[in-house]
């Protein structure tokens, strides 16, 4: 069986995101901030070829959209699996400790 490949798509959003948490690390570590980016991003990089390997995202409604995420150390990555496609689409990352029924929107 040949395995699907999925193309990595990042939101604007998500992209601002990143660089917001890279901007706020560097500013007591530049090693540390430049290892979260890059671990997020390798692990984003897996759902090429698994993009359901992580739990559907419990606060959007199950009928909706394929939207799963994944926790990396305190940061929530939202994703969808837009199947007809063949994308994952990264749409926001965001620190465990804000409410994502603020950020859905």
């Amino acid at each position: 069986m040949v395995k699907k490949i999925y193309t990595l798509v990042f939101t604007d959003k998500a992209i601002a995101s990143l660089q917001s948490i890279y901007d706020y690390i560097k500013k007591d570590s530049p090693q540390n901030a430049n290892m979260v980016i890059e671990t997020i991003m390798n692990t984003s990089e897996t759902l090429i070829t698994h993009p359901r390997i992580y739990r559907t995202d419990e606060y959007y409604h199950p009928n909706s959209k394929d939207i799963r995420r994944f926790i990396q150390w305190s940061y929530r990555i939202v994703y969808e699996v837009v199947e007809k496609d063949n994308t994952v689409v990264i749409l926001n990352i965001f620190h465990t400790s804000i409410a994502p029924k603020k950020i859905k929107g």
